[in-house]
């Protein structure tokens, strides 16, 4: 049984300690406020939690080589080639045969909204850095479980076991209008490996507007935002 302490609230997470379940068996773990009160103002809030895709087994796992994706929420498309993510080709092809194939992560959310989003880094090996596109309005207020002073960024840098917490201000309604669209990417990359995947999982917004509902089938041809490769100095 868990019994956090006051002042621990926050965001955390658990893995097995099983041989290497320690990448599978895992998942988000929320400390709330004793009083249910955050020295932060939000409406709602989200959960990002980030894991890795290996195409190995448990028994080969001791040679694991690089992620072939990362997973968003548990899930992802297929992992893609070195020309689709502009990136060295992951291990494993994706079997055309199969009947539902995998898809991104859908985070919903409304406009003019102000949503705490929980981001854990449930990975073993995988640096990380990921961005929201035409997002760039990101406020950190946790780090570790830990609150801190806002700091505002365009992206988040993380690596196994980090956490962040940060404030999104959704788009409005006339914002969405002018864009022309509802959904927007949420473009994960690992740097500093062999192999560096591009994954990616998607922001949508739940509106009336008259705008595609589509949610795309496949990733982009084309990154949406850019992260640069040198992040060991971010939010220093």
């Amino acid at each position: 049984m868990l019994r956090p302490s006051i002042g621990e609230a926050g965001s955390y997470f658990y893995h097995s300690h099983v041989d290497f379940q320690a990448d599978t068996v895992a998942g988000p773990l929320i400390v709330g406020e004793a009083d249910g009160v955050s020295p932060y103002k939000y409406d709602d809030e989200r959960t990002l939690f980030l894991s890795e895709l290996f195409n190995v087994t448990d028994k080969t796992a001791k040679e694991l080589g690089e992620a072939e994706i990362i997973l968003v929420n548990g899930k992802g498309y297929r992992g893609l080639k070195g020309s689709e993510a502009e990136a060295s080709s992951p291990y494993g092809k994706w079997d055309a045969a199969v009947a539902e194939p995998c898809g991104a992560a859908i985070i919903e959310v409304e406009p003019e909204t102000t949503y705490r989003f929980r981001a854990i880094g449930g990975v073993a090996l995988s640096p990380l850095a990921f961005a929201l596109e035409d997002h760039a309005n990101l406020t950190v207020i946790s780090i570790d479980g830990a609150y801190t002073k806002p700091a505002d960024t365009d992206l988040i840098e993380m690596a196994g076991g980090q956490r962040y917490d940060f404030l999104l201000e959704t788009k409005s309604r006339k914002e969405l209008q002018k864009l022309g669209k509802r959904n927007f990417w949420i473009q994960v990359e690992n740097h500093y490996r062999a192999v560096n995947t591009t994954s990616y999982a998607i922001l949508s917004y739940k509106t009336d507007l008259d705008l595609n509902k589509t949610i795309p089938s496949s990733p982009p041809e084309e990154r949406p935002n850019h992260i640069p490769w040198a992040l060991q100095d971010w939010m220093e």
